[in-house]
């Protein structure tokens, strides 16, 4: 039973923060799920993560359309392009990594994001903030967000909204479409190897009653679990996210990130 609040917890937390703050969640999920589920290995935690956010940013992309704020339709390939070769690429990399290794990538990637959050500078004018994203940019964006979500777990929305910000001096309330877009075809391409390896012996996330639905490395049951209790707060952060400003996000962000990266790296 306390497995399954636990659950329903990270659930909530998922939706509200991936349409929220456009971060997908990944950064809560991971070291909530290797605190929950101790005997888990990286790749179990890393694919049930991934596979939950390609479910709710699905999610909130539907939400985002009712809105009329996706990207043009016309980047969506090169989008999808440039993510399928970072996210299978990580995805071979990170089965050939050791555990251990893996949690301290994921820890040292929270540090260096905290920082850039923290140091970043307030621009002075918001004429410097521009309505779309550039082919060149939205392909490297794309490539290095893919690759590291596959490595971590992320989901990529963590790398992929600090670099919209950033590089594309995207404006902030198209950031995180721009972002949740992107966390579809990272999460959905790295999770495919996930799916396909001929492993069996994944047990580490054992809960009673949603175990009958394992894949490779993944346990789908958790996957839909949490996707369907992001139901309930992704609303909310889609509408929080046109309303809240540049600022209070970026504290919720930087609290979000501190405790975060000082509980992997203790860990």
């Amino acid at each position: 039973m306390e497995q399954i609040l636990v659950l329903i917890g990270i659930a909530l937390i998922l939706g509200f923060v991936s349409s929220f703050l456009g971060i997908g969640g990944g950064s809560i999920a991971v070291p909530v799920l290797y605190s929950a589920f101790p005997n888990a290995t990286p790749l179990e935690v890393i694919s049930v993560s991934l596979g939950s956010i390609f479910l709710i940013s699905n999610l909130n992309l539907i939400q985002y359309a009712k809105h009329n704020v996706l990207p043009p339709r016309k980047q969506i390939p090169l989008m999808a392009c440039a993510c399928l070769a970072g996210g299978l690429l990580g995805s071979k990399l990170v089965i050939g990594l050791d555990p251990v290794y893996i949690k301290k990538l994921f820890g040292f990637m929270l540090v260096i994001i905290t920082l850039k959050t923290i140091l970043k500078k307030e621009k002075l004018s918001q004429t410097l903030e521009n309505d779309s994203v550039s082919n060149e940019e939205i392909t490297l964006i794309s490539f290095f967000g893919s690759l590291l979500s596959s490595l971590t777990g992320l989901g990529g929305g963590i790398i992929f909204t600090p670099a919209f910000l950033e590089i594309s001096k995207l404006k902030v309330r198209k950031v995180a479409p721009y972002a949740n877009l992107g966390m579809v075809f990272a999460t959905g391409f790295g999770i495919t190897p996930h799916l396909l390896t001929t492993s069996q012996n994944a047990s580490g996330i054992d809960v009673p009653g949603l175990n009958f639905l394992q894949v490779g490395n993944v346990n789908l049951s958790v996957v839909v679990f949490l996707a369907a209790g992001s139901l309930i707060s992704s609303p909310l952060g889609v509408k929080l996210n046109q309303r809240v400003s540049k600022a209070n996000k970026k504290r919720v962000l930087v609290i979000i990130l501190i405790i975060l990266a000082v509980k992997t790296i203790l860990s």
